[in-house]
């Protein structure tokens, strides 16, 4: 199917690479990133001077950004900005890690149930939390609960993934996809149509079905870690660079 990226997380900037993501029929415009950093910066009660030092530039510049509607050159600095925020919030806490029968765990945003329908909203901006072992600990990350059998037998009902931020991870990975508009959420294999020259999202579960073309489904994250936990037995699988279906068979 024909993969498109649209911006369904506010803070998020499609990109343009040859031959994987692109944007199609939407003109991006910075608006959502702007909105979303002033809202974060009044969320955490921290300043723009604060901001500017914490990315390294000057006051003028981030009040240019995000006052005078004056776009950065580097295109990462809204991602840097976020970065900066989020980094400060959720992981400059001492009190986020403890030890608890002798695992240290960490609060994790919760982003809630996958797959959802719609109105999954942005996971990253959850206020919502789960406890989750301190290895997984990462400001571009988040937790969900897996519901139903779409992605049987990899994923299970009730098994926790965490997922890290990422428009444009490798081919094969498991993947979060967004829907435009109503930003339901899916979660499927991601793969590369040798016939139509184009990536597609593929269901986990033979028995699911694909997402149909035009619907504006977009890549926001990679899967890297699952918690399962059967009748009192444990067991986790995690890997940084991304979980493929067959880690879980």
């Amino acid at each position: 199917m024909d993969i498109r990226i649209y911006v369904v997380w506010p803070h998020v900037k499609p990109f343009l690479k040859k031959g994987r993501y692109y944007v199609h029929g939407t003109m991006v415009n910075n608006q959502g990133e702007r909105e979303q950093i002033i809202a974060l910066l009044k969320r955490n009660q921290r300043s723009m001077s604060w901001l500017a030092k914490s990315i390294g530039v000057n006051r003028q510049s981030v009040q240019q950004w995000l006052v005078d509607n004056v776009d950065p050159r580097d295109r990462h600095m809204w991602e840097k900005m976020r970065r900066a925020i989020l980094g400060m919030a959720f992981h400059g806490d001492p009190e986020r890690t403890r030890v608890s029968g002798g695992t240290a765990t960490v609060y994790m945003r919760y982003a809630g149930e996958v797959p959802c329908g719609g109105e999954w909203g942005d996971p990253l901006a959850s206020t919502d939390t789960v406890d989750v072992e301190a290895q997984f600990d990462n400001p571009l990350r988040f937790a969900a609960r897996v519901v139903g059998d779409s992605c049987y037998p990899a994923l299970l009902p009730g098994d926790l993934t965490i997922w890290q931020a990422d428009m444009n991870p490798p081919y094969g990975m498991i993947v979060l996809a967004q829907r435009k508009g109503d930003h339901g959420c899916t979660v499927k294999s991601l793969e590369y149509d040798e016939k139509l020259g184009r990536p597609r999202l593929h269901p986990v579960n033979p028995a699911s079905g694909t997402p149909e073309d035009g619907d504006g489904w977009g890549v926001i994250a990679r899967l890297v870690a699952v918690v399962r936990n059967t009748d009192g037995l444990k067991r986790t699988w995690y890997l940084e660079t991304g979980l493929r279906a067959k880690h879980l068979s």
